[in-house]
């Protein structure tokens, strides 16, 4: 049985020595090719990028040394403190630093590359949107090939509006990613799957800090019940209006009108806040594994700024009332 494993991988191996001879032939051929047209100046190579040729370099080094460790393998020699090894790691450290910057250049690059190949400017170029003096004069009295550029020219424009509309209605479906002005970890190359785990790993973290949780562990655990008092400071902050407005009302021996809106305040604070969720156990299904998506609702809301209108100065009616409060 093992003999035969062995003529098995005999002649796969084999087979794979003479593929890569007929590659490493016509990677020569090819790089015979473009060195002779750099040589003769069919290839210009003096305005270029100098990412991309240390880019290109990087990856020829690295090729090098990984031909020499390879060499040195089908040898039999041992790679035990192999410089070419290190060389190696440094390279590919380098060539993951680059990655950003690729991101970041991709546009201007094919674009560039484009123009080249093709020899036209995109659509959206500023040089499309330059100005005709052909326009000025009129088509009455015009020749016809001044009527045949005008007729190119609207044909142009035309075209370019169909693809402003075009990209306007594929922005309208993309999703809005907001500038990044803060530093920020690199997480372009984020597969769909990594992103769904970090979800559900933030999700079942905030699951796990719930009260309803908390209550479940007390209960069914056999560990003592803990006793604490919190003091927040929005409790805090109510704590000292009501004992303020108790005082000057035991002082001035008459009772202050509750507003509108400390009523609702009194009347959201008599209602906890889990009341209102005790029927959902959507959040703490991702502890179970029967969460298969993640779902809006399910992540913490985000804080906004509030936005403060602006309107006539003077006092209210209510605040009237309480600077005269205030001054006796």
């Amino acid at each position: 049985m093992a003999q035969e494993f062995v003529e098995e991988d005999v002649a796969k191996t084999l087979k794979l020595y003479n593929t890569i001879s007929e590659e490493a032939k016509k990677v020569t051929e090819h790089v015979q090719g473009i060195t002779r047209k750099v040589h003769s100046g069919e290839i210009a190579t003096a305005k270029g990028l100098s990412i991309l040729e240390v880019k290109y370099q990087l990856l020829l080094f690295y090729l090098m040394d990984l031909t020499h460790v390879i060499m040195k393998k089908v040898d039999g020699r041992s790679l035990s403190g192999e410089p070419a090894i290190e060389r190696m790691v440094e390279v590919n450290m380098v060539l993951q630093k680059m990655r950003p910057l690729d991101k970041k250049l991709k546009y201007y690059v094919d674009k560039l590359v484009k123009a080249a190949v093709t020899g036209e400017l995109g659509e959206n170029h500023p040089l499309k949107h330059k100005p005709r003096p052909n326009n000025l004069v009129s088509k009455l009295e015009a020749p016809e090939d001044v009527l045949e550029n005008d007729e190119n020219d609207d044909d142009e424009a035309e075209k370019g509006v169909k693809a402003r509309e075009k990209d306007q209605n594929g922005a309208k479906n993309r999703k809005y990613i907001p500038p990044r002005v803060a530093a920020m970890p690199y997480d372009h190359d984020e597969t769909a799957a990594q992103s769904r785990q970090r979800l559900l790993d933030r999700t079942r973290r905030r699951a796990l800090s719930s009260s309803m949780i908390r209550e479940m562990q007390e209960e069914l655990g056999d560990a003592p019940v803990e006793q604490y008092e919190g003091f927040a400071l929005h409790h805090m902050r109510d704590g000292t209006r009501e004992r303020n407005r108790r005082e000057f009302e035991e002082t001035m021996m008459t009772r202050l009108p509750v507003p509108k809106n400390e009523r609702l305040r009194q009347r959201s604070l008599a209602m906890t806040e889990q009341l209102a969720t005790l029927t959902h156990f959507r959040e703490i299904s991702v502890l179970a594994g029967e969460a298969q998506r993640i779902d809006t609702d399910m992540l913490p809301p985000k804080k906004r700024k509030k936005v403060q209108k602006k309107g006539k100065k003077g006092f209210k009616r209510g605040n009237k009332k309480a600077f005269y409060r205030k001054r006796r």
